[in-house]
């Protein structure tokens, strides 16, 4: 599977360059939606959403303008039937666009209701939870339609203020647990997880 990262954000893609350096799977793309949804070939596009689909503001606007509310009507009757109304951070779910050129959305909050969210590892679980998704959706239609091509933009930083530098780390440790997910779980490996949290939220 490749990656997409896009942003007309200077700055995060700068730190996502250097959060990702050396991912050949991973193009970053200073960019915005509109252009990068004519000159790429999109499988999914990440939806860094609310618990509760209202895809009404920030990159989710962007979103609903581009497939339409037919799109956040869809979203919302998936986590009303999912998960009984309220769609838990740490969760995600392929929906289908009904777009030829982008057929499906990864639809992932990184925050309940738009809220500010530094502090957090919400972009963590958020990103996570979208290469878990993808990974379990490819699994079930790898002869038909498997998502080859995924794009992001920024999780959580923007209604959700996380720091440009705390995203990309965030970002690059869900993809690194993607590629190498531990052989097993014991106190070490649950301290170096919290080590690692730590060091995205605050060194930058």
């Amino acid at each position: 599977m490749n990656i997409i990262l896009f942003s007309n954000q200077l700055e995060l893609c700068r730190a996502w360059e250097t959060a990702f350096k050396g991912c050949e799977d991973v193009k970053i793309l200073h960019d915005d939606f509109y252009n990068i949804a004519t000159s790429y070939a999109i499988d999914c596009i990440v939806s860094p959403a609310n618990s509760y689909g209202l895809m009404d503001g920030g990159f989710d606007g962007v979103l609903t303008k581009y497939f339409g509310n037919q799109l956040m009507e869809r979203v919302q009757r998936d986590i009303i039937r999912t998960y009984w109304g309220e769609q838990p951070i740490g969760t995600s779910s392929i929906i289908v666009t009904h777009n030829d050129k982008i057929p499906y959305i990864a639809h992932s909050p990184t925050m309940k209701y738009p809220m500010v969210i530094r502090n957090t590892d919400n972009c963590y679980q958020a990103t996570k939870a979208v290469f878990k998704s993808v990974k379990d959706f490819n699994m079930y239609n790898y002869m038909q339609n498997p998502i080859k091509t995924l794009a992001f933009t920024g999780m959580g930083t923007g209604t959700g203020q996380l720091p440009f530098n705390a995203a990309a780390k965030q970002m690059r440790m869900a993809y690194n647990d993607m590629k190498k997910p531990p052989d097993q779980i014991d106190w070490a490996y649950v301290n170096d997880q919290r080590d690692r949290v730590h060091n995205s939220l605050y060194d930058y």
